[in-house]
């Protein structure tokens, strides 16, 4: 499993600033807001799914990302 242990910030790449642009031209325009909903039919235990949904964030680079905002262009961690 690959962790983000590092605080070292990196400039967005292209179509990121086009996106980041857009978000800031349009904020009131859900264009890039993925979302979704799943229906689970009987119990769940709590700590099983939270211990699921940090294994999915842990291997998944995307769901990590960090902006943060600078002087100039934002930058992602």
């Amino acid at each position: 499993m690959a962790s983000n242990d590092s605080n070292t910030h990196h400039p967005l790449s292209s179509p990121q600033v086009d996106i980041w642009f857009d978000q800031i031209l349009h904020p009131d325009v859900p264009l890039y807001t993925i979302g979704g909903y799943v229906r689970i039919a009987g119990p769940v235990d709590p700590a099983r799914f939270e211990q699921a949904l940090n294994r999915v964030i842990a291997d998944n680079d995307a769901l990590r990302i960090l902006l943060h905002e600078g002087e100039e262009l934002p930058t992602i961690t």
